[in-house]
């Protein structure tokens, strides 16, 4: 991993655990660079939240790419994607109650910028698209049959799993995700053939 990735990584694991009160200083720390070697690639720490955030998305994107096209059966791949989207939170402090408000501030920061905006709403439409798409290409499997009613069973596993990560703040992350996962593997025995 180069310098700029660390102080990438570096960012995204203390905006997790501190949110945007993490200082300059303990990013140095955290990537183990001179503060010389930090504005060698940063001018202000706008930028740096900036690029880091949209590294963060950047690989969650290749992350989609990669669950959708594997050959794993479909559950295990919807499995795939659940852990990927929890996986910031494993890298990161276990102490859910301030994870939950940094992973909002982190959010919140993050539609600020406003170039990132519409990066983040797509992000968000994939994420789903990536759900549907797996259905879909699975229909055998399901009672449901239309588009809708995938877009709606997409949409219903995102939900499921977005509303056990914002509701499970005293939690485990491991137990969050067991959760998460039982949550939408219920979902999916009901509209199962």
């Amino acid at each position: 991993m180069n310098k700029k990735e660390r102080i990438e990584n570096a960012t995204i694991t203390l905006l997790l655990e501190k949110g945007v009160s993490a200082s300059i200083s303990e990013i140095i720390q955290r990537a183990g660079i001179s503060k010389g070697g930090f504005y060698h690639y940063y001018a202000t720490k706008q930028q740096l939240l900036k690029e880091s955030i949209q590294h963060y998305f950047d690989d969650r994107w290749h992350l989609l790419e990669k669950i959708t096209h594997s050959d794993q059966p479909y559950f295990t791949k919807i499995e795939s994607l659940i852990e990927a989207l929890f996986d910031p939170y494993k890298k990161a402090s276990k102490q859910m109650s301030h994870q939950k408000a940094n992973y909002l501030s982190l959010l919140n920061e993050y539609v600020k910028i406003s170039e990132l905006k519409d990066n983040y709403k797509q992000f968000h439409l994939a994420v789903k698209e990536t759900i549907e798409d797996i259905l879909t290409k699975n229909e055998d499997k399901f009672l449901i049959a239309d588009q809708q009613s995938f877009s709606n069973a997409s949409n219903q596993i995102l939900y499921l799993t977005e509303g056990i990560l914002f509701n499970s703040v005293i939690n485990d992350i491991d137990d969050v995700i067991r959760r998460c996962k039982a949550e939408v593997r219920e979902y999916l025995k009901l509209i199962s053939k």
